[in-house]
């Protein structure tokens, strides 16, 4: 049997037309039903939970040795709600230590704020202290801690400290690789 290549050539032009027109119908279905209204916003929200891994700069460069351990684990308070998260896991509380995590929310501006009640030791004296932390999302693989306070009681006396200063970043290499923007952070 003799092929007929006029066939084959409307086969081929017919095939991508077909393909077109069930795409387009599939893309004028995917709207909102005729007459139903449309909200005037649609909150979308940044995905925190996973585990942080440290990265250099803004430009969120990997360091070896820095970049591959978790400096901060994060979770869903529940799957009902995952706009609620808290932190499981973060390098700076010190192990066998009392450590309370408390949930924290999305807030509108797409930012995380998380804090950490806690017992450590802190110049030589026990101490109650409280970790807060402000996550702001970077992109899919990345997200910027542009936050971290440490708040320490002891003995009656509170004080507070800028762990992402310059100042202090140099007692914690993790931290000493922020740059301008924070401290940018890979999801592992």
């Amino acid at each position: 049997m003799a092929k007929n290549p006029i066939g084959e050539t409307r086969l081929i032009r017919f095939v991508p037309a077909v393909a077109l027109a069930a795409l387009l119908s599939a893309c004028a279905a995917a709207g909102p039903p005729p007459g139903a209204a449309v909200p005037e916003r649609i909150v979308l929200f940044y995905d925190f939970a996973g585990n942080w891994a440290p990265t250099a700069g803004d430009t969120c460069e990997a360091r070896l040795g820095l970049s591959d351990v978790a400096l901060l684990s994060v979770v869903r308070a529940s799957e009902d709600t995952p706009r609620r998260l808290h932190v499981d896991d973060f390098f700076l509380l010190e192990p066998g230590r009392k450590a309370q995590a408390l949930v924290g929310e999305i807030a509108d501006d797409g930012s995380l704020t998380l804090e950490i009640e806690s017992e450590g030791e802190v110049d030589g004296r026990e101490a109650a202290i409280v970790w807060r932390l402000r996550l702001e999302p970077h992109d899919t693989g990345h997200v910027r801690m542009t936050g971290l306070t440490m708040t320490a009681r002891a003995g009656g006396e509170a004080a507070t400290r800028d762990l992402l200063a310059a100042d202090a970043a140099p007692n914690f290499p993790e931290l000493a690789i922020a740059g301008p923007g924070g401290l940018c952070l890979r999801r592992m």
